[in-house]
C-alpha cells in the first residue's frame, strides 16, 4: 500500500512538472489515476486548442497571403472587358477593309461607265465628220453642198434630211440649220431612238480654198445631264 502511494505521488510529481514546463493548468477531476489529466489527453486538448486558432485566424492568412502575392506581383491588372474591346478592334478593322473594297469598285465602276460613255460621244463626232466629207467632197455633180453657190441644198445623214432652216441646232443661243448658200454651214445630228448620243458638225469656208469641218459629238443629248460627255474631231483641208 505504502508502496503503491508513492508511486502515485511520484506520477503526480512528474505529471505537475511536465504541466508547469509545458504552461498547461492540472485538470481537478476524477480519473482512474487520480485528480490529474493523463500526458496523452493533454497533448491532444493542445493539438485541439492549435487546430481552434488555426481556423480563426485562416481568413487573416489568406489575406496577408494575397495581399503579400499581390505587392511582389506589382499592381494587378484588370482583365475584365478585353474580350469586347478585341471585338470592337476586330469590327472595325473588318469595316474598314470593306469601306476600301467598295471604294475601289465604285472607283471601277465609274471609270468604265465614263469610258463608254466617252466612246459613245466620240463616235457621234465620228459619223458627224463623215457625214460633212462625203456632202463637200462628192464628185458627182452639182459638187459640194456647202459651196456659196449653192441654193436650196438639202444632204441626207443618220437616215434624216436636212436642209436650210428644217431644224433648230441646239448651240448657245439655238440657230438654225444652214446647209450651203454661205460661208459657214452647220447641221445637228440625232441618233436616237438607236443611241442616246448627237453631234453638232459645222463647216467653214471662210478661208477658201482651205474647209474646216468640226464635229462635236455628245454621248446625251440633254443639255443639263450631268453625265454629259463631249468630244469633238476638227479636220482641216
Amino acid at each position: 500500500m505504502k508502496k503503491n502511494l508513492h508511486r502515485r505521488h511520484s506520477l503526480k510529481a512528474k505529471s505537475s512538472k511536465l504541466q508547469a514546463t509545458n504552461g498547461f493548468t492540472p485538470y481537478r477531476g476524477s480519473t482512474p489515476c487520480g485528480d490529474f489529466v493523463s500526458l496523452q489527453e493533454q497533448y491532444t486538448f493542445r493539438i485541439r486548442k492549435t487546430n481552434a486558432q488555426d481556423l480563426a485566424e485562416a481568413p487573416r492568412i489568406r489575406f496577408l497571403t494575397r495581399s503579400s502575392q499581390n505587392l511582389s506581383q506589382g499592381p494587378v491588372k484588370p482583365s475584365h472587358g478585353f474580350t469586347l474591346l478585341f471585338a470592337v478592334l476586330a469590327s472595325s478593322l473588318l469595316l474598314a477593309v470593306s469601306l476600301a473594297i467598295f471604294n475601289v469598285a465604285l472607283k471601277e465602276a465609274v471609270l468604265s461607265s465614263s469610258a463608254k460613255d466617252s466612246q459613245l460621244a466620240f463616235y457621234a463626232a465620228d459619223t458627224g465628220v463623215e457625214c460633212a466629207l462625203y456632202w463637200d467632197l462628192r464628185s458627182s455633180p452639182p459638187g459640194s453642198a456647202f459651196d456659196l453657190a449653192a441654193v436650196a441644198s438639202s444632204i441626207t445623214c443618220a437616215g434624216s434630211t436636212i436642209s436650210t432652216g428644217s431644224q433648230t441646232v441646239p448651240t448657245d443661243p439655238p440657230q438654225a440649220s444652214q446647209i450651203g448658200a454661205a460661208a459657214t454651214s452647220i447641221f445637228f445630228l440625232d441618233f436616237s431612238p438607236s443611241a442616246p448620243s448627237c453631234a453638232i458638225v459645222t463647216v467653214d469656208k471662210t478661208n477658201p480654198p482651205l474647209t474646216v469641218v468640226e464635229s462635236r459629238g455628245f454621248n446625251a443629248c440633254q443639255a443639263g445631264n450631268t453625265r454629259r460627255v463631249e468630244r469633238a474631231i476638227r479636220t482641216v483641208y
